[in-house]
């Protein structure tokens, strides 16, 4: 029972140096601070969270009409398990976590905002998919990679929802555990 904790991200070893009867469990800290209801915007140099309340509305957008009405087939989609994820690739600053906020709000969710996780065997990355079912919310990654650079997302654990990944004009994603996904260029 604890593996199955600790392989969902649920719990964590806090003397792995231990023989394996020593070890001492413990929730994470940024999980521990969610559940008992102190998350606030930044969970942690890496998560920041947004509250449905305080993301956009699809109306709210600005888009021309052909994308507007694209994206407004996205919470359908997302949500009813058609597609697992949705790229939104562009240039920076122009609307691409706007874009997937409010189509986590369309779905009553908020958006746990994830940056600098470069790497598939980075430890933070078991706690993202239990942060988004707690809070309930949206893992969104944001991805800045050069020309030629790809990015490897692992599966994430305790978490079944739909993911958001926003991406310059260049590089690329190699995410095994999706293989449904759609990508929106803005």
């Amino acid at each position: 029972a604890l593996r199955r904790l600790r392989d969902a991200g649920l719990a964590q070893v806090t003397n792995p140096d231990a023989p394996r009867l020593a070890w001492a469990m413990q929730p994470p800290t940024i999980l521990w601070d969610v559940v008992r209801g102190e998350g606030h915007e930044s969970l942690a140099p890496w998560a920041r969270y947004h509250p449905p309340g305080g993301l956009p509305s699809l109306d709210e957008l600005i888009l021309p009409e052909s994308a507007a009405k694209t994206v407004a087939l996205m919470p359908g989609l997302l949500s009813g398990g058609e597609v697992q994820a949705l790229f939104v690739r562009g240039p920076r600053h122009n609307g691409r976590l706007t874009l997937l906020g409010a189509i986590a709000r369309a779905m009553g969710r908020g958006v746990v905002e994830i940056t600098g996780l470069e790497r598939a065997d980075d430890e933070r990355w078991r706690w993202v998919g239990p942060l988004a079912a707690i809070l309930p919310a949206m893992p969104v990654v944001r991805l800045d990679l050069p020309p030629g650079e790809t990015a490897e997302l692992p599966p994430l654990s305790s978490y079944r929802g739909p993911l958001g990944v926003t991406l310059s004009k260049q590089g690329g994603v190699n995410a095994p555990a999706l293989d449904r996904a759609l990508t929106l260029t803005l």
